[in-house]
This record gives C-alpha cells, structure tokens and sequence, in this order.
C-alpha cells in the first residue's frame, strides 16, 4: 500500500465500515470507501460544489425535497430494500445531497448575513426570479448527472474513475466535517447569545 492509499484507507476507516463485499475492486485494488459511503461523500461533495457555484434557491421547497431525498434513502441504507452496487452508491449520493444541503443552510445564511444579504426563508422571503430558478434548475441536473456518474466511475471508470470517486469522497467527507463543526459553532454562538 502506497502512503497515500494507507492514508485513505486509515481516514475512511473512521467512518466506513469498508465491507469489501460492497466495495469496488479497480485494478485488483479495494476502494478504501463502500460503495454507499463512496455515493454519500462524493454526492456530498458534488452538491457543495453545487450550491457553491449555483446558489439556488433555499426555499421551502427546496429543503423538503432533500428532506425527501433523505426518506428515500433511508430504507436502503438499513438494508430494508436488497440492493446491488450502483443502487449502494445512487442512494448513497441521495443522502450525500439531503445531508449536505441541511449542512450548507445555517452556514450559507450566516455568510450571507454577514454580507447583507440573508436567504433563508425565515429570514427573508425567498427571491423568485429567473437567476434562483436557473441556478434551482441546474442544481437538479446536476444532482441527475452525479446520480448516473458517479456509479459508472465505480463500475467502469477504471483506475482514472476510482481515483475521481476517491478524491471525491475525501473532499465531501473533508467539507462535511467542516460543515459540521461550522453548525456547532453557530448553535453554541446562538445558545450563548439567549
């Protein structure tokens, strides 16, 4: 194992429980991720990317979607609904979105708070104009595009497919826990502010 593939493998170990029975085998190779965390970390990355570059709308709407996104993904992540690899990775990558957006929402708003311009519904009513409702628009095909590619890296993409899936994942962990740790210090900043 090079340094870096220990690396990933040690990282991924904290939070996947790396079964090599549903994990991508590249080259004789085992991932160092699951395929569903392989899904859930690289769809988490692709949609902070998203929302990053895109900024739809944070509306209702919105929010319940991947609130929804969430639910679906639900049953196959406690393997309620027997599934094979690239069904692992698309609902992996449906819970990497739903996880992400309700992640990305108290930061974004407190960003945008500190540039005068709040989002988030409760804090201003959402804006419906033609720039939200394309950047909406191309967020879902994204979210589309990232559900068919991001199984087909894993299934066919080879070594170049398996690196991709790799970095991506690492990536979405890496800005997840920011996210997270961001989250935290936002509820303590507002539970110290009452």
């Amino acid at each position: 194992m090079t340094g870096v593939s220990s690396f990933l493998w040690w990282t991924f170990s904290l939070v996947c429980g790396q079964n090599p029975a549903h994990t991508w085998e590249i080259e004789g190779s085992l991932l160092p991720v699951c395929q569903r965390c392989a899904g859930l970390y690289a769809g988490a990355a692709l949609c902070l990317l998203l929302h990053g570059l895109l900024r739809p709308n944070l509306g209702g709407r919105f929010i319940a979607a991947h609130g929804l996104l969430l639910a679906v993904a639900a049953p196959f992540g406690l393997h309620w609904i027997p599934e094979g690899p690239a069904l692992r990775a698309m609902t992996g990558a449906l819970a990497g979105f739903g996880i992400g957006t309700f992640l990305w929402v108290a930061p974004a708003n407190a960003w945008d708070r500190l540039r005068g311009q709040a989002r988030h519904p409760m804090l201003r009513p959402p804006v419906h104009n033609a720039s939200s409702t394309r950047g909406s628009l191309r967020y879902a095909a994204g979210l589309a595009a990232a559900l068919g590619l991001i199984p087909l890296a894993g299934c066919h993409g080879g070594v170049a497919g398996g690196w991709v899936l790799q970095g991506l994942a690492l990536a979405g962990l890496l800005a997840l826990t920011l996210l997270l740790a961001a989250n935290t210090f936002l509820a303590l900043r507002g539970l110290m502010r009452r």
